[in-house]
């Protein structure tokens, strides 16, 4: 037997660790023993192979260096072994021969590869394990392996040009020439097409990466780890690389974990494939960060290369990249693929059929001829149009198998008969729609729907010239039964317009995440009934893309500039729904928040989702509860959907509660800084949000006893000039807020609200009037002067009764002097808060006085919103909001009678004001038997004369 020496040692170790059952020390003793039941006697001496693949591999490459016995064909257990991994075409044939003929294994062998069904992929691309059916691309093959060869050293001063932009147009054959031929030719060693200039490379850790397969730095890890069999954390590794895109120690760290059981001439190849997803909406947030990771990644390791493919219709997006861009200037760092001529296509017609020892499914050799007239006709139909190439792929595939099947020609006549390049495809679409509508019995409208749940997942529209593109789902989108089993029907072996399987392992679990997507984009061409669909929903599906994007483009920037208007919303609700796609839509993250309506279900949908998410980050879970209220309260949120919507969250689990109590918290806090104009329209809604899960603030709701609970603020005696004179001021407590809604119905609703010693004689109770504005912690209006005294005097005995209240004080309402110390003090200021305007403090009109944002809510907010204009005393709300019943009447201030009919005076300004309406100094009056929509109540507690 010839010696094994280091490098057949080497190769075959490799070729070991590479079979499929090799991994699992089980399905290795069972696969030997299957392979080598002919030999049981010297079985008997390896069946033992424990511990890791590798170190079983080794173990049996040193006994195989021993004198071994032969069967009765003459083979001696080594040759027996790797005949049965050429014959079940198990490991890359192109390293497998060589060892075949070096140990004497060939003698009956045919020396042409062996091929197990039809050596033609149809409408897939091919991959690296698909190199000995990939012809008609030698040339292109050794192109870009000569660029590699020449820009890849890895002492090289220029990292960049460690890097290979791919470009051609749509089905020009890319990502089959990167697969099948640069990586093919890498994985079988590449000198008898370099002359080896590679050959001082042992190693190669080769991976293809989907931009969006889920997403960009995801799949950058899952395709490093993949190659080098590493084993890392995907998910934790991608997070951290997204914080640090461009970080050069944590990218070194990253490739030092990848390679540290390499040797130390192994280089890693990484395909960026399809990079033009890189430009879509599913990508827009991550893009720049993930181009800057790959220039670090090439500046960090010097055994990285990167070839990238790229669709030319592209080309624009790449130029708007400026490290793209310095790429695609320099020489050699560009490829342009052209599409093949009719001398490569004939070669990838024929040679298939003859450079192949073709198999049948029972193992037999079955040669398939082709006849030239047929070559002829593909020739011509495949010629020129976009796409041909798919579809002559998928003839291919389609005729081989009739002639397996049949005569074992592939004949003009019977492609003919099949309807030629486009019929066969059309066919096959149409036979494998029968057969579904024949198992699932679909009435014709429910299988447009059916369409439309499927394929609004798989096609996409370009903005730029409508041009449909594929992208890729989960299969766990796709909700029904009936859209999985439409999926099953396309994606068959009878079928295989859609493909359907594990396409990435998930880093943390080792479970396969399936996808699907449709083979290739010609199918939206020469399927009618698909391309006749697509056109119904072109627009539909533009739009819903093109919120995705915006969505994206917010998700970023955070500006509330960028969300779209209720009408906006409205309108694409309408479009989306009558096309089935509004549904889908808003369960993407980025789309639900960006268009969240004034819409319970889908808010209660979105808060949920928020909340399962933040569980998952407990770090983030408060701002993400924060965020979700921003969400919330936008600015079209009517109190009807709020109190809806604090049902559902009064049923749900007190942790979700807490969490949202807890974003809301932060929310409030952000009131008081002093950036805090981008919540100003948010205000009405936020005080509505914390009404539904319960205002727990002090001063805003009712007591355990009943009673209004109201927060006093001492006010320290002092001196207060206004009306032409100068008071002098003892001390009083006021209220911290106007009287809200809740704290008065406690009023209305007492048994002895109508009570006479409330009321005055001459004239009695008036009409209650509702207040225009209902929510429990907003300040209560349409209050008449009379009414609000009746309060004070109703307050004063229920609080003295329940011992809140000295005998010897009142609830009454405070005189403009009180209102005006409580509110500015004793020093002169022209509002709460100084002197000088800023604006957003106050909930008042500020477009009256043309302030450069015009801001303007035009309602009532819930009470102490507004905290950057709180008074020296602490006080809320003394400007804008609403006016304040005072006690004094307004002709006479220092009158203070409650006997006569005379206009009563007002202060503070209310939520229609201008900013001179709200300052201190400006005052008001009102008719005492007049309530009005921004006029309310603030109490203040005297001492009884």
């Amino acid at each position: 037997m010839p010696v094994i020496d280091r490098t057949n040692a080497d190769t075959l170790e490799q070729l070991l660790q590479h079979l499929p059952s090799w991994g699992d020390s089980q399905q290795r003793h069972t696969w030997l023993h299957r392979t080598l039941v002919e030999h049981a006697h010297w079985l008997a001496q390896v069946s033992g192979l424990e511990g890791s693949g590798h170190q079983a591999a080794q173990a049996l490459v040193v006994a195989f260096g021993h004198d071994l016995p032969t069967d009765e064909q003459g083979l001696t257990p080594l040759c027996r072994l790797l005949r049965t991994m050429d014959e079940q075409n198990l490991v890359n044939r192109a390293r497998l021969r060589p060892l075949l003929a070096a140990f004497a294994c060939t003698q009956g062998l045919d020396p042409r590869p062996i091929w197990y069904g039809a050596p033609y992929p149809g409408m897939l691309a091919f991959q690296s394990s698909d190199r000995p059916i990939f012809f008609g691309r030698e040339a292109e093959t050794r192109a870009l392996l000569e660029r590699m060869a020449s820009a890849g050293e890895p002492n090289s001063s220029d990292p960049e040009a460690r890097c290979l932009l791919v470009i051609g147009p749509s089905g020009c054959g890319k990502s089959s020439l990167v697969r099948a031929g640069v990586w093919g030719a890498l994985a079988d060693g590449v000198e008898p097409l370099l002359e080896g200039r590679f050959a001082e490379t042992r190693r190669w850790l080769i991976e293809a990466m989907l931009p969006t397969d889920p997403e960009p730095f995801a799949a950058f890890v899952n395709a490093l780890d993949r190659a080098a069999g590493s084993g890392l954390r995907v998910r934790e590794q991608a997070d951290l690389l997204r914080k640090n895109a461009d970080d050069p120690d944590s990218i070194a760290r990253l490739f030092a974990r990848l390679l540290a059981r390499q040797p130390a001439d192994a280089r890693c190849l990484l395909i960026v494939d399809q990079m033009e997803e890189l430009f879509t909406a599913a990508c827009d947030a991550s893009r720049d960060d993930f181009l800057r990771l790959l220039r670090a990644a090439l500046a960090c390791e010097p055994r990285l290369q990167i070839v990238a493919t790229l669709r030319s219709d592209f080309y624009p997006a790449l130029e708007a990249q400026p490290w793209l861009q310095r790429l695609l200037n320099r020489a050699g760092a560009s490829y342009n693929v052209p599409r093949p001529g009719a001398e490569e296509l004939a070669q990838m017609i024929r040679k298939p059929l003859s450079e192949l020892c073709l198999v049948d499914a029972d193992g037999q050799p079955r040669p398939i001829a082709i006849e030239n007239a047929l070559v002829r006709e593909l020739l011509r139909d495949s010629a020129d149009a976009q796409g041909n190439l798919a579809l002559l792929a998928f003839a291919l595939q389609a005729r081989f198998q009739a002639a397996l099947d049949g005569s074992g020609c592939m004949s003009l006549q019977g492609y003919r008969d099949a309807g030629g390049l486009a019929g066969i495809l059309r066919d096959r679409a149409d036979q494998a729609l029968q057969r579904f509508r024949a198992e699932q019995g679909l009435a014709a409208d429910a299988e447009q729907s059916l369409y439309c749940e499927v394929f609004s997942h798989l096609v996409a529209i370009r903005p730029e010239d409508g041009t449909p593109t594929r992208q890729r789902a989960r299969l766990a989108d796709f909700k029904t039964p009936q859209a999985r089993a439409l999926i099953q029907a396309l994606s068959g072996e009878d079928a295989r317009l859609l493909v359907c399987g594990p396409q990435r392992a998930d880093g943390d679990t080792g479970e396969p995440d399936d996808r699907v997507e449709v083979t290739h984009e010609a199918l939206f061409r020469a399927w009618p009934d698909l391309a006749d669909w697509i056109e119904a929903y072109r627009e539909a599906l533009m739009r819903r893309d093109g919120v995705r994007r915006e969505a994206e483009r917010w998700a970023m920037e955070r500006r509330d500039a960028l969300l779209p208007r209720a009408e906006l919303i409205a309108d694409l609700h309408r479009q989306l729904s009558a096309k089935g796609l509004w549904e889908d839509l808003i369960k993407e993250p980025n789309p639900a928040r960006f268009l969240a309506r004034d819409h319970v279900d889908e808010l209660w949908r979105l808060v949920l989702g928020e909340y399962e998410a933040g569980a998952a980050d407990p770090p983030a879970a408060a701002t993400a509860a924060r965020e979700l209220v921003r969400l919330l309260t936008n600015e079209d949120r009517s109190w009807t959907t709020m109190q809806a919507l604090g049902a559902r969250i009064a049923g749900a689990e007190p942790e979700l509660v807490q969490w949202l109590r807890s974003g809301l918290e932060l929310a409030l806090a952000r009131l008081g800084e002093p950036d805090a104009l981008d919540w100003y329209g948010r205000r009405p809604a936020l005080g509505d949000l914390l009404a539904v899960l319960g205002d727990r603030r002090a001063g805003v709701g009712v007591g355990a006893d009943g009673l209004p609970d109201i927060l006093w603020r001492e006010v320290s005696g002092g001196e207060v000039s206004q009306f032409g004179r100068t008071r002098s001021l003892a001390g009083f407590r006021i209220a911290c807020y106007p009287i809200t809604n809740s704290q008065y119905q406690v009023f209305r609703d007492a048994e002895d609200d109508a009570e006479p010693a409330w009321w005055f004689e001459n004239w009695g109770a008036p009409a209650p009037d509702d207040s225009d504005y209902t929510q429990p912690n907003r300040p209560r209006t349409n209050v008449c002067w009379l009414e609000a005294l009746a309060y004070c005097r109703w307050l004063t005995s229920h609080l003295k009764a329940a011992g809140g209240l000295a005998q010897d004080e009142q609830i009454t309402l405070p005189t403009e002097d009180q209102w005006l110390l409580a509110a500015a003090g004793s020093d002169g200021r022209r509002y709460p808060w100084g002197n000088d305007w800023e604006t957003g403090i106050a909930n008042c009109n500020e477009a009256e006085d043309a302030m450069p944002l015009a801001l303007n809510l035009r309602q009532t907010t819930a009470v102490g919103l507004y905290p950057r204009g709180d008074s020296p005393a602490g006080l809320a709300d003394c400007a804008g909001n609403v006016y304040e019943w005072c006690l004094n009447k307004y002709d006479d201030p220092d009158d203070t009678g409650i006997d006569t009919a005379s206009p009563r005076g007002l202060r503070g300004g209310g939520w229609g004001s201008g900013r001179g309406g709200v300052a201190v100094s400006a005052r008001n009056g009102g008719n005492p038997d007049n309530g009005a929509g921004v006029v309310g109540i603030r109490v203040c507690v005297a001492r009884s004369p």
